[in-house]
């Protein structure tokens, strides 16, 4: 079957092949998710050595921290976005991986909570190395085969969520100082690798002039809901963002309150759940594409995750929380499934600025997030909850993600999905 026009492989028209691109944008994700992951594990204390604090406060502002970078990157991912569009993917990515060195930096040397929302309001102005390197997979060839690239660069994210929690977690026990700082030489390992080896993906043919209007995050979003079967997985998405929220806010909080796990070990849970996404993302995506189409790929990887985000809630031990991690990792399935569903119905002309919108769409849920997640745990772990319910934030996430699968369930792949699945 033939392929829909929105979609020209980048390959056969130009440039560099996927086999030379692909495995420094791999190497371009895993070391961004190991940079953020040396810091997850280390929240908790980073934010106590310059404001003491009770778990259930620290948490609050550990939320707020994170709705800092999210605003950030809700006003500026749309104009990184075109302006790799129109400049070309390589500069944009350098450009936001030196931006990512140097707030680790500012964290690393952080005396007061103003020092750290500082820094995490400079990673959200230049947050866009994974959006770039998005658009760049996307640049690269047909529906099926922007799946699979962007299966690989998913794993990278989930190896890097392997290394990164890892190392931070074996270097808590020196303090906050020296993972940070290694957070921030990975950036500039990055930026080097990006400048020095990587070959642009998107020709001055198909580059697009400078729009204002598709520099407006809201804009920009209901510019793209309306192509279409678009507004849908837009909306799917969304829930599934706030839904996963839950654990990207509570997660290090939760278990320390409930389980009283230590650094290290927060550490070696986030490095175990990569470990398993790694699997899913290769393997899995491989697998499950001879039989699936994305739409079904999606919904499979959706029930997954919001049966994982159940068993958070509901277990009782550690070692029952260490299974849960199973399904809800599994779960990261849906992630390449979705990047190729909204990437078959974009034309090629426009992959930059989905990926900034997706960049927003994380944004607007980073924002909304953190204050429902945060405010769920610190209710549900304080006296005025009826019962010990910690796990609040969890069992909320669930019903979002749930609530996307329903909104998915009417999904079905254009005639160029249906091409790659038989």
């Amino acid at each position: 079957m033939s392929t829909i026009s929105l979609c020209p492989s980048a390959t056969r028209e130009h440039g560099p092949g996927a086999k030379r691109v692909l495995p420094l944008l791999f190497l371009t994700c895993l070391l961004d998710a190991a940079g953020v992951g040396l810091i997850v594990p280390l929240l908790p204390t980073l934010i106590g050595s310059v404001a003491p604090l009770a778990i259930r406060d620290a948490a609050t502002w550990g939320a707020a921290l994170v709705m800092t970078f999210a605003l950030l990157q809700l006003f500026f991912s749309p104009v990184l976005g075109s302006l790799s569009d129109r400049f070309g993917r390589r500069p944009v990515l350098v450009l936001a991986m030196l931006g990512f060195a140097l707030s680790y930096l500012l964290l690393a040397l952080a005396d007061s909570l103003w020092m750290l929302f500082l820094g995490r309001a400079l990673a959200g102005l230049t947050g866009a190395s994974v959006a770039t390197a998005m658009a760049c997979a996307a640049d690269l060839g047909t529906h099926g085969q922007r799946t699979r690239h962007f299966g690989w660069l998913y794993a990278g994210l989930a190896l890097g969520m392997i290394l990164g929690p890892a190392l931070g977690g074996l270097l808590a026990v020196h303090g906050t100082t020296l993972p940070l700082l290694l957070a921030a030489g990975l950036c500039l390992l990055n930026a080097l690798l990006a400048g020095l080896f990587l070959e642009e993906t998107l020709p001055p043919t198909r580059r697009r002039r400078l729009d204002p209007r598709r520099m407006n995050a809201l804009r920009s979003i209901s510019g793209l809901a309306r192509q279409p079967g678009v507004g849908r997985l837009l909306a799917v998405l969304a829930l599934v963002f706030l839904g996963l929220q839950a654990v990207m806010v509570v997660w290090p909080f939760f278990v320390i309150e409930k389980f009283h796990w230590s650094s290290a070990w927060i550490g070696y849970s986030l490095a175990l759940y990569g470990v398993l996404a790694v699997l899913a993302q290769t393997l899995g995506v491989n697998l499950c594409k001879r039989r699936l189409d994305d739409a079904r790929l999606l919904r499979l990887g959706l029930a997954l995750q919001g049966c994982g985000l159940l068993l958070f809630a509901l277990v009782d031990s550690s070692f029952w929380l260490v299974c849960a991690l199973l399904p809800f990792a599994l779960g990261s399935l849906a992630t390449p499934a979705m990047q190729g569903l909204l990437s078959a119905r974009v034309p090629v002309d426009r992959q930059g600025e989905l990926q900034g919108v997706l960049s927003s769409l994380m944004s607007l849920a980073a924002i909304v997030g953190p204050p429902l997640m945060s405010g769920l745990f610190h209710w549900g772990s304080g006296p005025l909850a009826p019962l010990p319910l910690a796990g609040a934030p969890f069992l909320a996430g669930a019903l979002l993600v749930l609530a996307g699968l329903v909104l998915a369930w009417q999904l079905r792949p254009t005639g160029e999905e249906r091409s790659w699945t038989g």
